[in-house]
């Protein structure tokens, strides 16, 4: 059963920092509030290892990253607040705006 969905705004990787942000779930049938989701995204080098991106030293401003490639990893850290109803095996899964994977 879907409790609700949660939305993140990609471009604060375009400053290359970690960003935690609490994302409040939304219960799309009843229009509310299902509890929030602590997510963050943190920037790494290819191989997903690195704590800061290889891009950091040759980025000025955000625009100078059109066409440059940035690996990141989605660090879901807790769901709170959540319909103790719904939430016998709760777990999250994201996917890309119009991404079709």
């Amino acid at each position: 059963m879907l409790v609700g969905r949660a939305y993140y705004s990609l471009s604060h990787l375009a400053n290359l920092f970690d960003n935690e942000f609490e994302a409040k779930i939304i219960d799309a049938t009843r229009m509310q509030a299902a509890g929030k989701l602590v997510i963050n995204l943190a920037p790494t080098d290819e191989d997903g290892t690195a704590q800061s991106s290889p891009l950091e030293e040759k980025i000025e401003a955000p625009e100078d990253m059109l066409g440059e490639r940035i690996y990141f990893k989605v660090k879901v850290k807790e769901a709170k607040d959540l319909p103790e109803e719904l939430c016998k095996d709760p777990f999250v899964t994201y996917g890309f705006y119009l991404e079709q994977k």
